[in-house]
């Protein structure tokens, strides 16, 4: 039996314009605010990191 491994990353979703005006989203895809865009593009740019 060979050993083997899986890597599994979750990324949560950022904050969305639906967050702000506090709707409960699921139904459709919300744009993401400012914030959120400013996150996701700080995570693009930061390395990965390996367990």
């Amino acid at each position: 039996m060979s050993d083997s491994s899986v890597i599994l990353t979750f990324i949560r979703h950022g904050e969305s314009t639906d967050n702000l005006r506090s709707i409960w989203a699921g139904w459709k895809d919300a744009p993401l605010s400012n914030h959120g865009m400013n996150v996701r593009c700080a995570r693009e740019r930061r390395p990965r990191q390996q367990p």
